[in-house]
């Protein structure tokens, strides 16, 4: 779905199910939309960790895998997390515990995952959580 307008107005809840690839330029409203999906099981992910402190500095209901001391979280305790942003290459972390069915999956800056996933950090590891995730949500 491209969007060429100067900002996103869409209401997530007339989408139907499906997969939607959403390009609009920066300060469109992109990440405005995550306000939507408040009290739903999101998982976002990006491939970088100052994407993922911005999200949770303007939505406190997000919770991101990188503690307040800067340091990774253990698998066991993001199992119980219902809206979680996390790093592509801690994907892998997801697997080794009992799996959330999330609502909603949301991946910034796709192009940056691909790159990290094809040469900068693959990790077989990652990648099969990734498919699985898109392929049961």
């Amino acid at each position: 779905m491209i969007i060429n307008k100067r900002y996103v107005d869409l209401n997530i809840n007339d989408l139907s199910d499906g997969t939607y690839i959403l390009d609009a330029h920066l300060g469109s409203g992109k990440s405005t939309l995550l306000k939507q999906l408040k009290g739903k099981k999101v998982l976002y992910i990006t491939h970088r960790n100052q994407l993922l402190f911005q999200i949770q500095k303007r939505f406190c209901w997000i919770t991101t895998h990188i503690s307040n001391h800067n340091t990774y979280k253990l698998p066991f305790q993001l199992k119980d997390i219902e809206a979680l942003a996390i790093n592509y290459s801690s994907l892998k972390k997801l697997s080794l515990q009992d799996r959330i069915i999330w609502d909603y999956i949301i991946i910034d800056e796709a192009f940056g995952i691909w790159g990290d996933s094809t040469t900068y950090r693959p990790d077989r590891r990652n990648e099969a959580e990734f498919k699985h995730l898109l392929k049961t949500t």
